[in-house]
């Protein structure tokens, strides 16, 4: 019966609404607009955009809101909203809503001041930074031998001329290479999936750096450069306020809500038969 519910109310909602002359599809003496297509996709498909999908699936939207239709003209020439099974859904639907409502209307009662906001972000400045991001490149020697030479080759070469030997010296021995020679791969991505030795040599590392030792992985031996790494850095507080006075007002609705309920349980006559009923 859920499900049932939920996808009578799904269509319910998605009642097709003649806004401008953007007409995708008429369907009888129904028009089915641009926005109708993104309204139902933002329900559909929670934080998309009908503007962001492919050719296929702005289609794909276009069919199921024309079966949608379809199944709406055909519902009313049945009368179906006169039958009883439509008048109990409908009466369990206006419930859920009347809830729904009811709790929404609770939570706009919260208000939460930037003084209280800032405070939480002042409080919790750890919580708002950046995370560091690596420019780190590699190469994949075939054996452990490689990779040593490599690495005594590369530590004889001036520091301002180490990125552009290393670079060659990927390019003619890596064993990952790709076709485009100038583009090294994720090595950030690499290094955490080989482990705690590679993390911990490349945590060690300075800008303009190589590891000295070769890191043994289940595809080679490998050696990183550094090229760069950020620092993190703190997230200004009006970048984040939006999220704060999200998070605070979320709080402070349990909060106000759990007294809500104690109080109308205080006051209701409450006869439950859950243990004569219910075993393990």
């Amino acid at each position: 019966m859920r499900f049932s519910l939920r996808f009578f109310s799904f269509f319910l909602f998605l009642g097709v609404f003649a806004l401008g002359n953007d007409v995708l599809v008429q369907i009888n003496d129904k028009k089915i607009t641009l926005q109708d297509a993104k309204e139902f996709t933002t329900k559909l498909l929670p934080n998309t955009s009908f503007d962001t999908l492919t050719l296929e699936q702005k289609k794909m939207i276009r069919n199921r809101l024309i079966e949608r239709e379809l199944f709406l003209q055909t519902a009313k020439k049945a009368k179906i909203d006169e039958t009883k099974k439509f008048q109990e859904n409908l009466k369990k639907i206006k419930e859920e809503l009347m809830v729904q409502t009811w709790i929404e209307s609770q939570l706009d009662k919260i208000i939460i001041s930037d003084s209280e906001a800032r405070e939480f972000y002042n409080n919790n400045k750890e919580k708002f930074v950046t995370k560091p991001e690596l420019n780190l490149r590699h190469i994949v020697f075939k054996t452990e031998k490689e990779a040593k030479n490599a690495i005594i080759y590369l530590s004889s070469v001036e520091k301002d001329k180490l990125k552009e030997s290393f670079i060659q010296l990927y390019n003619e021995k890596s064993q990952d290479k790709k076709d485009d020679l100038s583009e090294d791969i994720s090595s950030v991505d690499a290094a955490s999936n080989i482990g705690k030795v590679a993390t911990e040599s490349i945590a060690a590392l300075k800008n303009g750096e190589i590891t000295k030792v070769p890191i043994k992985s289940d595809f080679g031996y490998i050696v990183f450069y550094l090229e760069n790494r950020s620092q993190t850095q703190t997230i200004p507080y009006e970048v984040v306020k939006k999220n704060i006075l999200a998070i605070l007002r979320q709080k402070q609705f349990q909060i106000h809500l759990v007294e809500i309920v104690k109080e109308l349980r205080a006051k209701a006559k409450i006869e439950d038969h859950f243990d004569e009923l219910v075993k393990e």
